[in-house]
């Protein structure tokens, strides 16, 4: 039988993979000219005004260092109101308006048949739909932004292969995964860029079963966030 593949754009794909673009660029300066926070508004379609704080070293240098590798998005210098640190929120805040009826409707068949079913939405803002089998799916080593799959139950508690995937994804500086089931989905995201302990701490919770995982990250980690989606 010929598996469901797909590989497609759409304007809410094309919006999260500019906001991902934008805070992978927003990282990379920070890290250069060592900032402690970087405001950020948004002034048109694709152009963001920033107004970086407390930056050790010259953050225009940073800026054109790293401006043609999230290419296209215009940036200028200017005032701006808000912490980059909300556009986290906003990544998953725009899935759930758009894609995730989507693949609430995928999960439909996930439900008849025990197929899962995985999407990845890239950088470039594309996003791309893969058939599993029954009760698993592969995680691609595509390098994407966010990801999402079906899961065969009424509760979205990710399994430990789940989980490891998920720590992949966030290693490789993507943003997060979100389960898709029956009764509620989860969305497990990162709020911040990663130290590197906090990399070990991630590594080291695949140890764990799953519903420890969730708890540890509920009541121990700052730099992870769970949101339950309807």
């Amino acid at each position: 039988m010929v598996k469901k593949h797909g590989i497609y754009r759409s304007s809410s794909s094309n919006e999260i993979g500019l906001l991902c673009r934008l805070i992978l660029f927003i990282e990379d300066v920070i890290e250069d000219a060592e900032c402690s926070d970087i405001y950020v508004d948004r002034i048109d379609l694709d152009k963001f005004v920033l107004k970086p704080v407390n930056c050790k070293y010259d953050v225009n240098e940073s800026i054109s260092i790293f401006r043609d590798r999230y290419e296209p998005i215009d940036i200028c210098l200017g005032e701006a109101s808000s912490s980059y640190r909300a556009l986290y929120d906003h990544v998953i805040e725009k899935y759930e308006e758009t894609i995730h009826s989507y693949m609430k409707k995928i999960y439909r068949e996930t439900f008849e048949s025990g197929i899962e079913y995985f999407t990845g939405v890239t950088f470039d803002g594309r996003f791309f739909v893969l058939e599993g089998e029954e009760g698993y799916v592969k995680f691609p080593a595509i390098p994407h932004c966010l990801s999402i799959h079906t899961h065969p139950s009424l509760y979205p508690v990710p399994s430990s292969a789940d989980f490891k995937n998920i720590v992949r994804l966030i290693i490789d500086r993507g943003l997060g995964h979100v389960v898709v089931a029956g009764v509620s989905s989860i969305a497990i995201y990162r709020v911040k860029p990663l130290n590197i302990g906090e990399y070990e701490e991630l590594k080291k919770l695949i140890s764990r079963d799953p519903i420890s995982i969730l708890d540890y990250i509920r009541t121990k980690i700052g730099f992870l966030k769970i949101k339950y989606l309807p």
